[in-house]
């Protein structure tokens, strides 16, 4: 008598493919969740190499001009995305010489109108405050300047610290 012979075929069974698109997802679930931290983290790094930049500009601008502290008149020319000075055009203004900043993100050069106090937490444009005649610690200094720059936190706000503050 013959036996019939009974062919396995080959091939992956339906548990082994499960367990391949369950790992797969949580692959991507990582790297999801994983992206918008990223950007975040960039983003602040960028706002932040810009107050120093700022910072920088505004050191070199008071000892170009023998310690004159600058006024938000100096600031007027600051744009974004580009390298732009920190005093008059001409020169002629104070007889000031300029500083140039680099801005490279695209933020907002403004007073700061809680004069001596950390900025309140909003959630508009990102705006780097300028605290003329402030130090970070709100105490009154006519020869300094506080700069606050803001991170962006989980939920897209920006927060302003004591900590995001720079004296120039």
């Amino acid at each position: 008598m013959k036996t019939k012979k009974i062919i396995q075929s080959e091939g992956f069974t339906i548990v082994e493919t499960m367990i391949v698109l369950a790992i797969a997802g949580l692959i991507l679930l990582i790297v999801l969740l994983a992206v918008p931290a990223l950007q975040r983290q960039s983003n602040n790094t960028n706002i932040k190499s810009d107050a120093e930049a700022l910072s920088s500009a505004i050191n070199d601008f008071e000892s170009n001009n023998g310690g004159f502290v600058p006024t938000m008149a100096n600031f007027s020319a600051i744009k974004n995305g580009s390298e732009e000075a920190i005093g008059s055009p001409t020169g002629t203004t104070n007889g000031d010489i300029q500083s140039v900043a680099k801005i490279q993100s695209s933020v907002t050069i403004a007073k700061d109108p809680n004069a001596g106090q950390v900025p309140a937490t909003s959630t508009g444009k990102v705006t780097i405050y300028l605290d003329i005649g402030y130090s970070c610690s709100g105490q009154s200094n006519s020869n300094q300047i506080a700069i606050y720059y803001p991170t962006e936190v989980s939920s897209g706000a920006e927060n302003y610290s004591a900590n995001n503050c720079i004296d120039a």
